[in-house]
Protein backbone atom coordinates (compact mmCIF):
# COMPACT_ATOMS: atom_id res chain seq x y z
CA UNK A 1 0.00 0.00 0.00
CA UNK A 2 0.76 3.48 -0.57
CA UNK A 3 1.23 5.42 2.85
CA UNK A 4 3.69 6.66 5.86
CA UNK A 5 3.30 7.34 9.03
CA UNK A 6 -0.42 7.45 9.90
CA UNK A 7 -0.38 9.94 12.76
CA UNK A 8 0.11 12.71 9.83
CA UNK A 9 -3.39 11.61 8.10
CA UNK A 10 -6.59 12.95 8.92
CA UNK A 11 -9.86 10.93 8.53
CA UNK A 12 -10.83 11.15 4.71
CA UNK A 13 -9.40 14.37 4.34
CA UNK A 14 -10.13 16.43 1.25
CA UNK A 15 -7.10 14.75 -0.86
CA UNK A 16 -5.40 11.68 -0.14
CA UNK A 17 -4.23 11.41 3.22
CA UNK A 18 -1.24 9.02 2.42
CA UNK A 19 1.64 9.31 0.39
CA UNK A 20 5.04 7.37 -0.69
CA UNK A 21 8.32 8.82 1.28
CA UNK A 22 11.39 6.02 1.16
CA UNK A 23 12.97 7.49 3.64
CA UNK A 24 10.67 7.82 6.39
CA UNK A 25 11.96 4.26 7.65
CA UNK A 26 15.01 6.03 8.74
CA UNK A 27 13.24 8.55 11.53
CA UNK A 28 12.79 7.40 14.83
CA UNK A 29 9.19 8.00 16.67
CA UNK A 30 11.58 10.25 19.07
CA UNK A 31 12.23 12.58 15.88
CA UNK A 32 8.90 13.62 14.73
CA UNK A 33 5.88 14.52 16.71
CA UNK A 34 3.66 11.89 17.81
CA UNK A 35 0.77 11.45 19.49
CA UNK A 36 1.78 11.46 23.32
CA UNK A 37 4.48 14.07 22.77
CA UNK A 38 4.05 17.70 24.06
CA UNK A 39 3.72 19.24 20.37
CA UNK A 40 1.16 16.64 19.33
CA UNK A 41 -1.08 17.83 22.54
CA UNK A 42 -1.02 21.56 21.66
CA UNK A 43 -1.82 20.78 18.38
CA UNK A 44 -4.34 18.25 19.50
CA UNK A 45 -6.22 21.16 22.00
CA UNK A 46 -5.78 23.11 18.75
CA UNK A 47 -8.16 21.32 16.48
CA UNK A 48 -10.24 20.81 19.24
CA UNK A 49 -10.94 24.70 19.64
CA UNK A 50 -11.31 24.72 16.11
CA UNK A 51 -13.95 21.99 16.07
CA UNK A 52 -15.72 22.90 18.78
CA UNK A 53 -16.40 26.68 17.51
CA UNK A 54 -17.01 24.93 14.25
CA UNK A 55 -19.84 23.44 15.66
CA UNK A 56 -21.29 26.13 17.70
CA UNK A 57 -20.78 28.89 14.77
CA UNK A 58 -21.61 27.17 12.02
CA UNK A 59 -24.08 24.59 13.09
CA UNK A 60 -26.64 27.52 14.80
CA UNK A 61 -25.64 30.47 12.30
CA UNK A 62 -26.23 28.54 9.17
CA UNK A 63 -29.18 27.05 10.68
CA UNK A 64 -30.41 30.52 11.71
CA UNK A 65 -29.52 31.81 7.76
CA UNK A 66 -31.49 29.04 6.39
CA UNK A 67 -34.61 29.43 8.24
CA UNK A 68 -34.59 33.27 8.60
CA UNK A 69 -34.15 32.85 4.11
CA UNK A 70 -36.81 30.11 3.68
CA UNK A 71 -39.24 31.94 6.37
CA UNK A 72 -38.93 36.00 5.23
CA UNK A 73 -39.60 33.98 1.39
CA UNK A 74 -36.08 35.95 0.36
CA UNK A 75 -34.95 33.34 -2.21
CA UNK A 76 -36.03 35.11 -5.12
CA UNK A 77 -32.44 35.75 -6.48
CA UNK A 78 -29.95 33.39 -7.72
CA UNK A 79 -28.00 35.26 -5.20
CA UNK A 80 -30.05 34.76 -2.13
CA UNK A 81 -30.46 30.69 -3.23
CA UNK A 82 -26.61 30.85 -3.61
CA UNK A 83 -26.28 31.84 -0.29
CA UNK A 84 -28.50 29.46 0.98
CA UNK A 85 -26.56 26.88 -0.18
CA UNK A 86 -23.32 28.24 1.20
CA UNK A 87 -25.04 27.83 4.37
CA UNK A 88 -26.26 24.42 4.12
CA UNK A 89 -22.51 23.12 2.72
CA UNK A 90 -20.40 24.90 5.69
CA UNK A 91 -23.88 23.09 7.96
CA UNK A 92 -22.34 20.13 6.76
CA UNK A 93 -18.78 20.94 7.90
CA UNK A 94 -20.25 21.10 11.57
CA UNK A 95 -22.17 17.95 11.20
CA UNK A 96 -18.66 16.06 10.82
CA UNK A 97 -17.31 17.65 13.70
CA UNK A 98 -18.41 15.47 16.22
CA UNK A 99 -16.90 12.57 14.82
CA UNK A 100 -13.46 14.34 14.10
CA UNK A 101 -13.17 15.44 17.46
CA UNK A 102 -13.48 12.14 18.60
CA UNK A 103 -10.92 10.97 16.42
CA UNK A 104 -8.42 14.02 16.83
CA UNK A 105 -8.09 14.59 20.38
CA UNK A 106 -10.23 12.09 22.33
CA UNK A 107 -8.51 8.55 21.24
CA UNK A 108 -5.50 10.54 19.47
CA UNK A 109 -6.07 10.15 15.99
CA UNK A 110 -8.04 6.31 16.43
CA UNK A 111 -10.92 5.89 14.53
CA UNK A 112 -13.89 4.01 16.10
CA UNK A 113 -16.91 4.28 13.27
CA UNK A 114 -16.05 2.11 10.82
CA UNK A 115 -15.03 1.75 7.41
CA UNK A 116 -18.45 3.14 5.79
CA UNK A 117 -18.40 6.06 8.21
CA UNK A 118 -15.11 6.70 7.18
CA UNK A 119 -15.72 7.06 3.30
CA UNK A 120 -19.16 8.81 4.43
CA UNK A 121 -17.05 11.65 6.24
CA UNK A 122 -14.38 11.79 3.76
CA UNK A 123 -16.59 12.97 1.04
CA UNK A 124 -18.94 14.66 2.81
CA UNK A 125 -15.88 16.68 3.77
CA UNK A 126 -14.90 16.94 0.37
CA UNK A 127 -18.55 17.86 -0.71
CA UNK A 128 -18.77 20.91 1.15
CA UNK A 129 -15.15 22.32 0.65
CA UNK A 130 -15.84 22.36 -3.06
CA UNK A 131 -19.44 23.20 -3.19
CA UNK A 132 -18.80 26.40 -0.77
CA UNK A 133 -16.12 27.02 -3.55
CA UNK A 134 -18.79 26.70 -6.34
CA UNK A 135 -21.02 29.39 -4.66
CA UNK A 136 -18.50 32.10 -4.06
CA UNK A 137 -17.06 31.78 -7.71
CA UNK A 138 -21.13 32.17 -9.17
CA UNK A 139 -21.80 34.76 -6.22
CA UNK A 140 -18.83 36.40 -7.85
CA UNK A 141 -19.66 36.07 -11.58
CA UNK A 142 -23.19 37.09 -10.55
CA UNK A 143 -22.58 40.54 -9.27
CA UNK A 144 -19.75 40.85 -12.37
CA UNK A 145 -23.09 40.76 -14.70
CA UNK A 146 -25.06 43.02 -12.56
CA UNK A 147 -22.78 45.37 -12.46
CA UNK A 148 -20.73 45.56 -15.67
CA UNK A 149 -23.03 44.18 -17.58
CA UNK A 150 -26.74 45.34 -16.14
CA UNK A 151 -28.41 46.04 -19.19
CA UNK A 152 -27.52 41.91 -20.75
CA UNK A 153 -30.47 40.17 -19.99
CA UNK A 154 -30.27 37.89 -16.92
CA UNK A 155 -30.91 34.09 -16.31
CA UNK A 156 -34.61 34.12 -14.45
CA UNK A 157 -33.93 30.16 -13.94
CA UNK A 158 -31.57 29.36 -11.06
CA UNK A 159 -32.07 25.66 -10.97
CA UNK A 160 -29.18 24.88 -13.75
CA UNK A 161 -26.65 26.96 -11.84
CA UNK A 162 -27.22 25.18 -8.92
CA UNK A 163 -27.43 21.98 -10.27
CA UNK A 164 -23.79 22.53 -11.54
CA UNK A 165 -23.06 23.75 -7.79
CA UNK A 166 -23.68 20.25 -6.45
CA UNK A 167 -22.89 17.96 -9.44
CA UNK A 168 -19.51 19.15 -10.07
CA UNK A 169 -18.18 18.20 -6.47
CA UNK A 170 -20.08 15.32 -6.30
CA UNK A 171 -18.57 13.97 -9.10
CA UNK A 172 -15.14 15.37 -7.91
CA UNK A 173 -15.56 13.87 -4.53
CA UNK A 174 -16.33 10.14 -5.89
CA UNK A 175 -12.78 8.83 -5.56
CA UNK A 176 -12.15 10.08 -1.79
CA UNK A 177 -14.97 6.93 -1.31
CA UNK A 178 -13.33 4.87 -3.20
CA UNK A 179 -10.25 4.77 -1.58
CA UNK A 180 -11.44 5.57 1.78
CA UNK A 181 -10.26 3.02 4.31
CA UNK A 182 -8.99 2.01 7.65
CA UNK A 183 -5.18 0.61 8.56
CA UNK A 184 -4.63 -0.13 11.73
CA UNK A 185 -1.12 0.71 13.60
CA UNK A 186 0.57 0.62 16.82
CA UNK A 187 0.83 4.20 17.77
CA UNK A 188 3.80 5.66 19.78
CA UNK A 189 2.63 4.52 23.25
CA UNK A 190 2.03 1.35 21.61
CA UNK A 191 -1.88 0.96 21.72
CA UNK A 192 -3.49 0.17 18.52
CA UNK A 193 -5.13 2.31 16.75
CA UNK A 194 -7.26 2.73 13.70
CA UNK A 195 -6.64 5.29 10.84
CA UNK A 196 -9.34 6.44 8.79
CA UNK A 197 -8.33 8.17 5.17
CA UNK A 198 -7.45 7.63 1.33
CA UNK A 199 -5.14 4.85 0.79
CA UNK A 200 -4.04 4.72 -2.72
CA UNK A 201 -1.86 1.70 -3.89
CA UNK A 202 1.95 2.14 -5.25
CA UNK A 203 0.83 1.28 -8.51
CA UNK A 204 -1.68 4.67 -8.86
CA UNK A 205 1.20 6.64 -7.35
CA UNK A 206 0.82 9.03 -10.91
CA UNK A 207 -3.01 8.09 -11.23
CA UNK A 208 -3.17 9.77 -7.76
CA UNK A 209 -0.88 12.78 -8.25
CA UNK A 210 -3.27 13.92 -11.35
CA UNK A 211 -6.35 13.69 -10.17
CA UNK A 212 -5.14 16.00 -6.93
CA UNK A 213 -3.67 18.60 -9.74
CA UNK A 214 -6.79 18.54 -11.08
CA UNK A 215 -8.72 18.68 -8.07
CA UNK A 216 -6.66 21.91 -6.97
CA UNK A 217 -6.33 23.36 -10.55
CA UNK A 218 -10.47 22.85 -10.81
CA UNK A 219 -11.96 24.26 -7.62
CA UNK A 220 -9.14 26.33 -5.99
CA UNK A 221 -6.75 27.69 -8.76
CA UNK A 222 -9.26 28.26 -11.69
CA UNK A 223 -12.22 29.93 -9.11
CA UNK A 224 -9.99 32.11 -7.47
CA UNK A 225 -8.66 33.60 -10.33
CA UNK A 226 -11.97 33.98 -12.04
CA UNK A 227 -13.32 35.30 -8.72
CA UNK A 228 -10.05 37.79 -8.47
CA UNK A 229 -10.65 39.18 -12.07
CA UNK A 230 -14.68 39.90 -11.27
CA UNK A 231 -13.89 41.93 -7.94
CA UNK A 232 -11.13 43.85 -9.59
CA UNK A 233 -13.58 44.55 -12.47
CA UNK A 234 -16.12 45.62 -10.21
CA UNK A 235 -14.06 47.98 -7.73
CA UNK A 236 -12.78 49.59 -10.56
CA UNK A 237 -16.18 50.26 -11.83
CA UNK A 238 -17.64 51.67 -8.57
CA UNK A 239 -14.65 53.45 -6.97
CA UNK A 240 -12.76 54.75 -9.66
CA UNK A 241 -15.37 55.56 -12.47
CA UNK A 242 -17.61 58.64 -12.76
CA UNK A 243 -21.40 57.95 -13.04
CA UNK A 244 -22.33 60.85 -15.81
CA UNK A 245 -25.65 62.99 -14.72
CA UNK A 246 -26.79 64.50 -11.91
CA UNK A 247 -26.40 62.39 -8.97
CA UNK A 248 -29.48 62.01 -7.43
CA UNK A 249 -29.44 60.90 -3.24
CA UNK A 250 -31.62 57.44 -4.77
CA UNK A 251 -28.42 57.07 -7.30
CA UNK A 252 -25.92 57.84 -4.05
CA UNK A 253 -27.70 55.18 -1.84
CA UNK A 254 -27.53 52.43 -4.24
CA UNK A 255 -23.87 53.46 -5.00
CA UNK A 256 -22.95 52.91 -1.75
CA UNK A 257 -25.18 49.76 -0.41
CA UNK A 258 -23.24 48.07 -3.76
CA UNK A 259 -19.79 48.97 -2.78
CA UNK A 260 -20.69 47.96 1.06
CA UNK A 261 -21.64 44.60 -0.57
CA UNK A 262 -18.45 43.83 -2.83
CA UNK A 263 -16.56 45.20 -0.21
CA UNK A 264 -18.06 42.39 1.99
CA UNK A 265 -17.80 40.05 -0.80
CA UNK A 266 -13.79 40.82 -1.54
CA UNK A 267 -13.06 40.38 2.34
CA UNK A 268 -15.02 36.82 1.54
CA UNK A 269 -12.49 35.92 -0.73
CA UNK A 270 -9.58 37.16 0.89
CA UNK A 271 -10.36 34.56 3.93
CA UNK A 272 -11.00 31.89 1.54
CA UNK A 273 -7.51 32.12 -0.48
CA UNK A 274 -5.78 32.66 3.16
CA UNK A 275 -7.78 29.60 4.78
CA UNK A 276 -6.80 27.62 1.76
CA UNK A 277 -3.95 28.51 0.59
CA UNK A 278 -1.43 27.23 3.37
CA UNK A 279 -3.50 23.85 2.80
CA UNK A 280 -2.83 23.31 -0.53
CA UNK A 281 0.94 24.39 -0.48
CA UNK A 282 1.15 21.68 2.06
CA UNK A 283 -0.39 18.83 0.23
CA UNK A 284 1.94 19.98 -2.88
CA UNK A 285 5.29 19.60 -0.27
CA UNK A 286 3.51 16.06 1.08
CA UNK A 287 2.61 14.44 -2.46
CA UNK A 288 5.58 15.49 -4.74
CA UNK A 289 7.96 15.88 -2.36
CA UNK A 290 7.68 13.23 0.28
CA UNK A 291 11.23 12.79 1.44
CA UNK A 292 11.60 15.90 2.17
CA UNK A 293 8.70 16.32 4.31
CA UNK A 294 9.34 13.14 6.11
CA UNK A 295 12.30 14.72 7.87
CA UNK A 296 10.56 17.55 9.15
CA UNK A 297 10.18 16.62 13.00
CA UNK A 298 6.98 19.05 13.47
CA UNK A 299 5.07 18.07 9.84
CA UNK A 300 2.41 16.74 11.69
CA UNK A 301 1.59 19.87 14.01
CA UNK A 302 1.69 21.68 10.70
CA UNK A 303 -0.83 19.65 9.29
CA UNK A 304 -2.98 19.89 12.49
CA UNK A 305 -1.96 23.89 11.76
CA UNK A 306 -2.94 23.51 8.36
CA UNK A 307 -5.98 21.59 8.42
CA UNK A 308 -7.51 23.88 11.23
CA UNK A 309 -6.98 26.85 9.55
CA UNK A 310 -8.50 25.23 6.33
CA UNK A 311 -11.64 24.33 8.55
CA UNK A 312 -12.11 27.63 9.97
CA UNK A 313 -12.85 29.49 6.74
CA UNK A 314 -16.34 28.14 7.40
CA UNK A 315 -17.11 30.11 10.49
CA UNK A 316 -15.67 33.42 8.73
CA UNK A 317 -18.14 32.61 5.74
CA UNK A 318 -21.02 32.09 8.36
CA UNK A 319 -19.93 35.31 10.67
CA UNK A 320 -19.59 37.23 7.10
CA UNK A 321 -23.27 35.90 6.07
CA UNK A 322 -25.22 36.36 9.16
CA UNK A 323 -23.37 38.54 11.67
CA UNK A 324 -22.42 41.41 9.08
CA UNK A 325 -24.69 44.23 9.71
CA UNK A 326 -24.99 47.87 8.51
CA UNK A 327 -23.37 50.34 10.58
CA UNK A 328 -26.12 52.68 13.40
CA UNK A 329 -28.42 49.18 13.15
CA UNK A 330 -30.56 49.59 16.28
CA UNK A 331 -30.74 46.19 18.10
CA UNK A 332 -33.58 43.83 18.53
CA UNK A 333 -34.09 42.28 22.18
CA UNK A 334 -35.77 39.55 21.08
CA UNK A 335 -32.45 37.85 19.92
CA UNK A 336 -31.63 37.15 16.18
CA UNK A 337 -33.87 37.75 13.67
CA UNK A 338 -34.19 38.45 9.84
CA UNK A 339 -35.29 42.22 9.13
CA UNK A 340 -38.00 43.06 6.67
CA UNK A 341 -36.53 44.46 3.70
CA UNK A 342 -38.69 47.69 2.62
CA UNK A 343 -38.21 48.48 -0.91
CA UNK A 344 -38.80 51.67 -2.30
CA UNK A 345 -39.94 52.46 -5.59
CA UNK A 346 -37.58 52.70 -8.25
CA UNK A 347 -37.58 54.67 -11.53
CA UNK A 348 -34.91 53.35 -13.61
CA UNK A 349 -35.66 51.31 -16.89
CA UNK A 350 -37.35 48.03 -16.67
CA UNK A 351 -33.81 45.96 -18.14
CA UNK A 352 -32.24 47.16 -15.14
CA UNK A 353 -35.04 45.90 -12.75
CA UNK A 354 -33.49 42.34 -12.61
CA UNK A 355 -30.14 43.75 -11.94
CA UNK A 356 -31.19 46.43 -9.06
CA UNK A 357 -33.43 43.57 -7.51
CA UNK A 358 -30.23 41.30 -7.10
CA UNK A 359 -28.30 43.71 -5.35
CA UNK A 360 -30.99 44.40 -3.05
CA UNK A 361 -31.74 40.62 -2.40
CA UNK A 362 -27.73 40.07 -2.01
CA UNK A 363 -27.97 42.94 0.41
CA UNK A 364 -30.58 42.04 2.38
CA UNK A 365 -29.06 38.44 2.82
CA UNK A 366 -25.37 39.74 4.07
CA UNK A 367 -26.01 42.93 5.44
CA UNK A 368 -29.57 43.41 7.39
CA UNK A 369 -29.25 39.98 9.48
CA UNK A 370 -28.91 41.43 13.61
Amino acid sequence: MWRTQESWLSPGSVLAQSWLSPGLSQVSLEDVDVPGGLVFMWASVMMAVVLVLIMAVCGLGNLVLMWSLVRSGGLRSLADRLVLNLALSDALVALCCPLLLDYYTVRGLSWRFGASGCAIIGYVRALSLHVSTNVLLGIAVDRYLAIMHPLRPRCHRSWPVLLGVWLVPALVSVPVVLTSAQTQFSGADGVLKTFCGQVWSVDLQTLYQSYFLSVMILQFLFPVGVMTFCYIQVCRELWFKTVPGFQTSQIQLRLRRRRRTVLVLVLVLAAYVACWSPYYVFSVLRDFHASFMSTQRHALTVFYAVDCLAMSNAVLNTLSFVWVKKPNRTRTRTGLRLRTFIKTKSSLEDNRTTSNRGDRDLERTILDLV
